[in-house]
């Protein structure tokens, strides 16, 4: 919404009939308490006469009732240290997903989805990789009364699937995974061709 016409796109330019489900990104990690906060109170929050996003877009569901509203939190700016602590810790986790569970009824979000992009990497721990196993299904445990989807935003390459995620075990635990569809190619990569044996 920041840039400026022809690319610009805010809420009211998104078209509800294409869609199932639609994800707000991204809610933050506070540092201090390691719960679930805004990112940019201004853009999110109806507050000082701000953007009000939360609302903006949880609001289609009446017109559209068949569409699932969900917040993401993380995102590469997030990187790995705050869930790191989160997820290897019995009280943080209860911590942040009691503050998840409050924030998703305060704004009336229909669920949560993470994007912890790169567990064990990016100030990250070697057990993150079971740790956010043990985090997903506690999350996924208390969300089950209220009917909330749990989801995971991941990367997309084999080499670092296979390396930061346990998927047999933390898969069972999602409603839905997203598949990041960017950063299949950059700066990074020396021949074109990699790319194509990674599709394939």
């Amino acid at each position: 919404m920041f840039r400026k016409p022809p690319v610009k796109f805010e809420i009211s330019d998104i078209n509800p009939t294409l869609c199932t489900h639609i994800v707000y990104a991204f809610a933050g990690l506070d540092e201090e308490s390691h719960t679930i906060k805004s990112r940019n109170q201004w853009l999110d929050i109806e507050r000082d006469s701000g953007n009000a996003g939360y609302k903006n877009l949880t609001r289609i569901k009446k017109s559209y009732p068949h569409i699932k509203v969900t917040l993401s939190t993380g995102g590469w700016n997030e990187g790995s240290e705050q869930f790191s602590k989160i997820a290897g810790n019995r009280w943080e986790r209860f911590r942040f997903i009691r503050s998840v569970m409050q924030y998703l009824e305060k704004y009336e979000f229909d669920g949560l989805d993470i994007i912890w992009k790169y567990p064990t990497l990016i100030g990250g721990s070697p057990e993150d990789k079971e740790n956010f196993v043990t985090l997903t299904k506690e999350l996924k445990e208390a969300f089950l009364p209220y009917g909330y989807i749990l989801s995971k935003s991941r990367a997309n390459t084999r080499e670092i699937m296979s390396s930061v995620y346990d998927l047999v075990n933390r898969n069972r635990y999602l409603d839905l995974i997203y598949l990041l569809g960017y950063d299949y190619k950059g700066p990074w990569d020396s021949r074109s061709i990699r790319t194509i044996k990674w599709i394939k």
